[in-house]
Formats: structure tokens, sequence, C-alpha cells
């Protein structure tokens, strides 16, 4: 640019002489006395070589920044393609954590039922433990009247003994002592025989209620712990979706922290060549 303004200030110069030179015959002409200066020799005409210098250095400089150019396209589209990814990656993420909080939702909904019905088997069990103290009980009682019984027989048959021992006192007297302590006899026998069915009865009724209600009992205790483990097993899946779906969103904003440099870097590449 410096080389041009040169041969333009040249050039003005030059167009100046002339007109001094063809100002000079008209002053003549007019019969004025004007002293007549040496004419100055014109100025070497300007060489090719800067301008082609010049130009050279602009197609140089030009190559450079189309280079440049090319360079940041390439790396803003580089940019562009791993913020595309991301955000792939991202939207991926976030259905799985959404899908995550699904399937947790059904589990905790799950976890509340068998909750529920653990709650409603503790509330049989419990009535169960009444009803086997009620059982316990009558047991006690069927105890106590069979020793009862026992020693009601132990003493008809003492007392037929004793009547046996007194047989001389008559035989019409001791024949119906007789029947009637047999009779007495045969009474307490049923009696104790039905109360020892009774008692084997509870006591199979009883055994039968007790495995039942430990049979359900295990199959609470077993539903419970894998209740509880399921639900622990779908927290800790659904802690790692949410720390993918954070690494995910910093990889992003990394992305587009990285995009907005390289589009920043671009724009001020551009301005400064074309001031």
């Amino acid at each position: 640019m410096s080389s041009l303004s040169a041969h333009s200030i040249k050039t003005s110069e030059e167009s100046s002489a002339k007109e001094q030179c063809q100002d000079t015959p008209e002053s003549s002409d007019s019969g004025l006395a004007v002293p007549q200066e040496p004419l100055l020799p014109p100025p070497p005409p300007p060489t090719e070589e800067p301008q082609s210098h010049i130009l050279s250095s602009l197609r140089l400089e030009n190559q450079l920044l189309r280079s440049e150019v090319s360079s940041l396209n390439q790396e803003m589209a580089s940019v562009i393609q791993r913020a595309k990814d991301l955000q792939d990656e991202l939207n991926q993420a976030r259905l799985r954590a959404d899908r995550r909080n699904s399937e947790q939702s059904l589990t905790d909904r799950m976890l509340r039922e068998h909750r529920s019905k653990v709650d409603d088997l503790t509330e049989a069990l419990s009535a169960k433990d009444s009803q086997l103290a009620v059982l316990k009980i009558r047991l006690d009682e069927a105890d106590q009247m069979l020793t009862s019984r026992s020693a009601a027989l132990e003493e008809a048959q003492k007392e037929r003994s004793r009547i046996m021992q007194d047989h001389t006192e008559g035989s019409s007297m001791q024949c119906q002592a007789l029947e009637t302590i047999q009779q007495r006899l045969r009474e307490v026998e049923l009696a104790l025989r039905r109360e020892q069915d009774n008692y084997r009865q509870m006591q199979s009724e009883n055994a039968g209620r007790l495995s039942k209600v430990e049979a359900e009992r295990q199959t609470l205790a077993e539903t419970v712990t894998a209740a509880e483990r399921r639900a622990a097993e779908e927290r800790i899946r659904v802690e790692d979706l949410q720390l993918q779906l954070k690494s995910a969103k910093a990889a992003a904003e990394a992305a587009k922290q990285e995009l907005q440099t390289t589009s920043t870097k671009l724009h001020a590449s551009y301005n400064p060549k074309r001031s």
C-alpha cells in the first residue's frame, strides 16, 4: 500500500511539472520578464517489482487465510458433530432415566403392595396366635378334665374293689351296687375315651395350624426379603443412570462451550483479515 501511495504522489508531481511547463510559454508571450528555471529531468518510470511482490504477498496471505478458515470450518464441523453425538447420548440417557423411573415407580408400588400384604399377614398371624392361645387354654382345661376323670375312675375302681370285698353283705345289694359301679365305670371310661379323642383331635388341628402358620411366615419373610432386594437393586440402577445423565450433561455443556469458543475464534480470525 505504501508503494502505491508513493507512485500516485510521483504521478501528481509529474502532472504539476507539465502544467508549469505549459504555462511558461504563455507568460513569455505576454511580454513579462519571467526568469526561466532549468527543467528537471523526468523521474524514471516505477518498476513492476514492488507491485508483483505485493500481489504475491496478498496471494500468500489469502491462501493462509483460506487454509485457516478451512481448518476452523473442519474444527467447527467436528465440534458440531461431537455436540450432536453428545446430545443424542443425553437424549438416550434421559430415555433410560425415564424408563428406570417408571420401573422404579412400579417397583415401589409392588413394594407397597407387598408391605400391605405383610401387614395383613401380620394381623392374620396375630389372630392365629390368639387362636393358638385359646386352643392352649382349652387344652389345659381338657388336661385338667382328663386328670379329674382319671381320678374319678381310680376312685370308682377303688369303690368297686371295696364293694367286691364286702360281697358278704348280700347278693342282691352286691349285684345292684356292682351294676351301679360298672355303669359308672362304663360312663367314666366312655367320657375318658371321648376326652382323649377330643384331645388328640385338638392336638392334630393345633399341629396343622402351627405348621401352616409357620409356612406362611416363612413365605412372607422370603417375599419381603426378595422385594427389599429388588428395591435396593433398582435404587442402585437409578443412581447409576442419574450419574450417567449428569456426565452426559457436563459433556454436552463442554461441547457447547468448545463450539462457542471455536465460533468466537473463527469470527475473530475473519474480522482482522477483512480490516
